[in-house]
């Protein structure tokens, strides 16, 4: 994707289905979070032939069991003044394109009567209904070729609510609507709303797209333009749609300028030593994982993985498990806890396998343990500084590849803060960095007898770090007193499941092939214990799918920028370059 970051941010993708899919997953992530929490989900419904896939996104949501409507209540923008059997109403085109097609309550949809006899009195009833919902959660708004949103033609009134609207000569060629009239909300309904979500795709939105970013906020003139004063709006297009922007323009030349399509010769060299840290034990592989694959055989690649992950081990999966792991090594008192972090480490090390890669390390940041011992928010302290610098000093990376996404609970931001301390403290050298921490047993390794010594750590100065290079079965991890740690590694940060960059921001763009995004893939699913992931925070789409959706669609949009790559590339990965 690229960002524009203004206000409101706009959100740019390749195609209309992408910017229909951004905005589908962000309403089902909504909807999916109230009903956890209890509470319905109160959307304003928008029409017209943007909306079109995102419904279609939608529908497909509900079908695929990622999403509910039964909690939903939906009340549209607008409706012309016509029957509301009327084939080209909107009562209709949202029975067509939505309702008819989920599991939505009828008692919970709400249209303005454009049908009646009494115009005004359906204008009030409306009103009163808006009033009875009160505020939105979401509100959906395309945009007009004259700027309207709804039906608000320019001029308009920011404090105007429900009312009846005559169209502009430029909305009545457009749309050949069955009437020159429409009941529509006013500015004042659509933004009391919590969140805003306005969608333009298509050539025909190019110039009221340049109108609406160049303006100020709140100009009659744009109606559009007095969503750029509520403090949540997003605006997602399609690359036809800001093609003539010339903010857009320039956010390519940074590109350019940045020199991020031809970065990956300066770091994937060969016998350049490449460390990649993951705080859970799949976000190197939904990040990198092509990377990895590309690029394992010709440099000298390490993993450190910073947590265990086990509390996201699904029921399922340690039920499957279970009885395997206590038949094998007939100990029947092996604890659930050291069954899921067994299975997060193996899950861990197939999938990077399958990538090429075979030097693995596992830790248990000390922050990670205090969180789920003190039930409470954690935080870095020197402990877990202290774990990652001798992690670092071992394996002695020339370039370091970090997790830079924020996770819903806050141990990517967590692990990212104590590797930067880590390094700053590397760089002055404040410590002895060939002592080893107290508490860190460098001999230990990964079969499930060695999984016994998690039980041990129960104070907060302890850590484990076990390594599994599958090129030496026999190999067990010593502190190498004799190591001289870079001075400066190059750092460079990824998203995983919880991000994304701005390509205007990267500083490496990676071509994936066929099969190297096929390999991405299988690693991804090789954590079986995380399909469907347990802690998706009401994301519809599993991890795999996601991370193939993010590679395909950065590669399109690059495409559609004027950026060339041969037919056997099929994704992409970016890399940020970060200072300290």
């Amino acid at each position: 994707m690229l960002t524009l970051k203004q206000s409101p941010p706009i959100t740019i993708v390749a195609t209309p289905e992408i910017a229909a899919c951004r905005a589908a997953n962000a309403i089902i992530c909504t909807i999916n979070m109230n009903d956890n929490a209890g509470r319905p989900t109160k959307i304003g419904f928008a029409t017209g032939n943007t909306m079109i896939p995102l419904y279609k996104e939608l529908v497909g949501g509900y079908k695929r069991g990622h999403v509910s409507f039964k909690n939903v209540v939906g009340v549209n923008l607008d409706e012309y003044t016509v029957d509301k059997n009327h084939p080209d109403s909107y009562h209709t085109y949202m029975q067509q394109h939505l309702y008819s097609h989920v599991d939505i309550n009828p008692e919970n949809i709400y249209l303005p009567n454009g049908g009646g006899s009494d115009i005004s009195l359906a204008c009030k009833e409306y009103e009163t209904i808006l009033e009875e919902v009160g505020e939105l959660d979401v509100q959906l708004l395309g945009i007009g070729v004259d700027g309207h949103i709804g039906f608000n033609e320019p001029p308009a009134d920011k404090n105007s609510t429900v009312h009846i609207e005559k169209l502009d000569e430029s909305t009545v060629a457009v749309n050949s609507p069955p009437s020159k009239y429409a009941i529509t909300m006013g500015i004042a309904n659509i933004l009391n709303s919590k969140t805003i979500i306005l969608i333009a795709t298509g050539e025909a939105k190019a110039d009221i797209l340049c109108k609406l970013l160049e303006t100020e906020a709140d100009n009659p003139l744009i109606p559009a333009s007095y969503i750029k004063s509520h403090p949540h709006t997003t605006v997602i297009c399609d690359w036809g749609a800001v093609s003539k922007v010339s903010l857009v323009r320039d956010e390519v030349n940074k590109i350019v300028k940045r020199g991020a399509v031809n970065a990956i010769s300066e770091v994937f060299t060969a016998e350049k030593r490449i460390t990649i840290t993951s705080p859970h034990p799949d976000d190197d592989v939904i990040g990198v994982g092509g990377a990895m694959s590309r690029y394992s055989g010709d440099c000298k690649m390490s993993v450190i993985y910073q947590t265990t992950g086990r509390n996201a081990v699904s029921e399922s999966s340690l039920r499957h498990h279970d009885a395997f792991v206590k038949s094998i090594f007939k100990k029947p008192q092996i604890s659930e806890k050291l069954i899921m972090m067994g299975i997060r480490r193996a899950e861990a090390t197939i999938a990077a396998q399958l990538c090429g890669v075979d030097d693995v390390n596992f830790m248990e940041m000390p922050f990670y343990r205090r969180k789920r011992r003190e039930k409470k928010p954690p935080h870095v302290e020197d402990n877990d500084v202290v774990a990652m610098e001798k992690i670092i000093e071992e394996k002695n990376p020339d370039i370091l590849i970090i997790n830079g996404d924020v996770d819903p609970n806050h141990t990517h931001v967590h692990c990212k803060t104590a590797i930067m301390r880590a390094l700053k403290r590397i760089n002055k050298d404040i410590i002895d960095l060939h002592t080893a921490p107290t508490g860190i047993d460098m001999t230990k390794t990964a079969d499930m007898e060695s999984l016994e010594i998690v039980e041990e750590f129960e104070n907060d100065n302890a850590v484990d770090i076990t390594t599994t290079n599958t090129t030496d079965t026999n190999t067990t991890n010593t502190t190498n007193t004799t190591n001289t740690t870079n001075t400066k590694i190059i750092v460079y940060e990824y998203c995983s499941a919880w991000g994304e960059f701005s390509l205007s921001d990267v500083d490496v763009i990676i071509p994936l092939t066929v099969e190297q995004l096929q390999i991405k893939e299988q690693a991804i699913l090789a954590h079986e214990s995380q399909n469907p992931p347990t802690a998706h925070n009401g994301i519809p789409t599993p991890f795999h799918e996601l991370a193939y959706n993010n590679a395909r669609d950065a590669l399109l949009l690059l495409q559609k920028m004027g950026f060339e790559y041969p037919d056997q590339i099929a994704g992409i990965e970016l890399l940020r370059k970060l200072d300290y």
